[in-house]
């Protein structure tokens, strides 16, 4: 298989890993919440921050270096019928077999020299790849030592037996991260022989495994309780999530080193021990070369940011010093949104920024206008589409948040905060669509100053971001509601930027936009449609399940009518879609 179909193949691998672990973690969600509170879960959402903290420093910057360096690797595959002695070496290579026959004159024997020469330069290289990608765990340990420090005189709870609880998972949390990082050279020894089935299953396993431990023990802590007292959903809402964050990293490391094993062979699975490596001419020893060090150093720049940008979240709540409740609630409804904007957006998003990328690199020079116009329509489609979504998000999702909660979840985390943090994330839905369309586009078609710009952009919108986060939750004190409303900010934001270089690229001459539904009717109907909603949800109230009955079946009926008015509205626009569609 060719080194592109295998890649192909392997997104595919990565796709299902995704969709998998997301649909797996609100399953899980599900579960859990009905027995743990927003506290718990504000606690442990703190605790793996540390821990997502440490693996991402740790490594980030020696995998995106290691992955991408060339050096003098040679391709291969996972195992079928090849004999165990054929396979590749611990460190990613296969050794070539020594020639049949003996050299019998002078170029023979240059020529086997040569051979061997470019052989042992390769062995050296990926010895050095090895090395190299156990710095992440020395740095892990440095960083582990630091948090371990740090949760001797930090705890959430004034009581003695609540802080040994937590200091226990965050050591758990700590071990678990290093056991992880021991795994990054079988990590990337798989990634560069592009076995991405493997890790499919490794990661796969390893989660599965976590989810069983963490329902098992939070269940376990449940029954007991039944017999001996009440239940401590502290206590095993921690322990839970601690002991499972270990058995996955268990998972993790022994499924690899039994992989390695089986296929590699023992003498050539040493080759993923570190070892320091002699050059022949200096006679001088090295760890790793000085190409890969450098290549890894220039990507800690580039991985602090992705960090702070990635977790810019989680460092918002540390540093407001938000509550556990706070916490918990705000992780509730940022995985549930996140499902939501995956399973709706990510595959729009991904189909239109390779479409731009190739009618409209700026590496071809002119863009025709013909192309132009179609990426134009395209573009407008898209907008209109999200338009569209956006108006059922701010119409039923506003107000069949808190049903939502009380029939998936259960009635403790309806109550509070909770269904208001939903609600307006519900808000923040759709101006996350917006901005995966129009900064896809941006992405795809912008020459490379305009990509650096919108970089340092980016930080600044964070800035902006903070500033709105801490007024909102210290001196407003909306809690996770207003770090919600802090990311649409952000997010409005950037969308706002990315507007502005599509208008400059295609200017005036394309015709009037029609990226959004214009209907007055529709708009009428939409808003008409929410305020009974709203009164509906008031009125009834949901005390029990006929209320909740009754309130569903205004929004089903409400929802059908709204429907139908956009349809009838927009019917001219729904057959040009279908036209789209057939490529028509």
């Amino acid at each position: 298989m060719s080194t592109l179909k295998t890649a192909i193949a392997g997104a595919g691998y990565l796709v299902l890993l995704q969709a998998t672990s997301r649909i797996g973690t609100f399953l899980l969600g599900i579960v859990l919440t009905r027995f743990l509170n927003p506290e718990v879960i504000g606690q442990v959402y703190t605790i793996e921050f540390i821990s997502a903290t440490i693996l991402f420093v740790s490594r980030e910057p020696f995998r995106n270096a290691l992955l991408r360096s060339k050096g003098q690797s040679l391709k291969t595959k996972e195992k079928t019928d090849e004999k165990a002695e054929e396979k590749e070496s611990g460190t990613g290579l296969r050794r070539r077999k020594p020639q049949s026959s003996a050299p019998t004159d002078e170029s023979d024997h240059r020529d086997d020299n040569s051979t061997t020469a470019n052989v042992d330069d390769e062995i050296n290289y990926n010895q050095a790849v090895v090395n190299l990608s156990y710095i992440p765990v020395f740095i892990g340990a440095i960083l582990t030592a630091f948090f371990s420090l740090g949760s001797l005189f930090t705890s959430s709870s004034d009581s003695s037996s609540d802080i040994d609880i937590h200091r226990i998972s965050v050591g758990l949390y700590l071990v678990a991260a290093i056991i992880e990082l021991s795994s990054e050279p079988f990590y990337i020894a798989a990634q560069r022989r592009l076995l991405f089935s493997l890790r499919v299953r490794v990661e796969g396993i390893a989660f599965i495994a976590r989810s069983v431990v963490t329902v098992g023990v939070v269940y376990y802590g449940w029954i007991s309780s039944q017999k001996h007292g009440d239940f401590d959903m502290r206590f095993y809402g921690l322990l839970a999530h601690a002991i499972a964050q270990l058995v996955y990293a268990d998972v993790l490391l022994l499924y690899y080193v039994a992989y390695f094993l089986r296929t590699d062979g023992w003498n050539r699975f040493i080759g993923f021990f570190p070892r320091t490596l002699v050059d022949k001419k200096s006679k001088s020893e090295y760890f790793t070369t000085p190409e890969l060090w450098s290549l890894s150093m220039s990507f800690v720049t580039q991985s602090a940011l992705k960090h702070v940008l990635t977790y810019g979240d989680q460092l918002v709540l540390i540093a407001t010093g938000a509550s556990d409740h706070d916490k918990g609630i705000y992780s509730f409804v940022e995985r549930l949104g996140s499902l939501v904007a995956r399973v709706l957006f990510q595959p729009i998003e991904d189909a239109s920024r390779v479409y731009f990328s190739r009618e409209l690199s700026s590496d071809e020079g002119s863009t025709t206008s013909q192309k132009k116009k179609s990426a134009w329509s395209l573009l407008s489609h898209l907008l209109k589409i999200q338009s569209i979504i956006a108006l059922y998000f701010l119409t039923f999702g506003t107000t069949y948040s808190a049903d939502l909660i009380q029939l998936v979840y259960s009635r403790k985390w309806a109550k509070g905060d909770t269904p208001h943090a939903l609600a307006t994330y519900c808000l923040y839905v759709p101006i996350m669509g917006i901005n995966g369309i129009t900064e896809g586009f941006f992405q795809a078609v912008a020459p490379k100053d305009k990509l650096h710009s919108f970089t340092r952009w980016m930080l600044v919108f964070w800035g902006a971001f903070a500033g709105v986060a801490m007024i909102a939750m210290n001196v407003l004190h909306l809690g996770a509601v207003g770090l919600v409303l802090a990311n649409l900010a952000n997010m409005a934001l950037r969308v706002w930027f990315c507007l502005r270089f599509i208008k400059g690229y295609f200017g005036q001459n394309l015709g009037s936009a029609d990226v959004y539904v214009k209907s007055v009717v529709v708009w009428t109907c939409f808003g008409i449609s929410w305020v009974v909603a709203l009164w509906s949800g008031t009125v009834l109230g949901a005390d029990s399940f006929r209320p909740i009955a009754i309130h569903i079946a205004v929004g089903g009926l409400l929802f059908a009518i709204s429907s139908l008015a956009l349809y009838t509205q927009e019917k001219d626009y729904f057959k040009q879609l279908m036209r789209l569609r057939e490529g028509r």
